[in-house]
C-alpha cells in the first residue's frame, strides 16, 4: 500500500458513489459488492465496464499510474470488506455535506 492509496480510494469511492446514484441499486454496499462479484466471476456488465472506465479516466487525471496500478486499486476498492467501503462511503458523504459546491462545474 502505497502512502497515496487512502486518497486513491477516496477518489474511487467518490466516483462510484456517483454512478450508484444514477443505478438500480438501494445501497451503495449493494452496488461496490456486485461490482466485485462480476469482477471475481468474470461477468462484467456494460453498464460495470463503463463505470469503471470512468472511474479509470478520473485517476489518470489525477495520477499518474500504470494501468496496472489502477486495474489493482480498483479490483482491491470493489473487494475491501464492507466495514472498509463504509469507512470511506462515510469520508465522502461528510465531505459532500461539509462542502455541497465541491463537486459543482462552473
Amino acid at each position: 500500500m502505497s502512502k497515496y492509496s487512502n486518497h486513491i480510494y477516496l477518489i474511487i469511492c467518490e466516483e462510484s458513489l456517483k454512478h450508484f446514484k444514477k443505478s438500480k441499486f438501494l445501497t451503495y454496499r449493494n452496488y461496490v459488492k456486485n461490482i466485485g462479484d462480476a469482477f471475481n466471476n468474470d461477468s462484467l456488465t456494460r453498464q460495470h465496464s463503463k463505470d469503471i472506465t470512468n472511474i479509470i479516466d478520473v485517476l489518470d487525471k489525477i495520477f499518474t499510474m500504470s494501468s496496472e496500478d489502477t486495474g489493482n486499486y480498483i479490483f482491491d476498492y470493489f473487494n475491501m470488506p464492507t466495514e472498509e467501503i463504509i469507512k470511506y462511503e462515510k469520508s465522502v458523504k461528510l465531505t459532500e455535506a461539509l462542502f455541497p459546491d465541491i463537486n459543482k462545474t462552473t
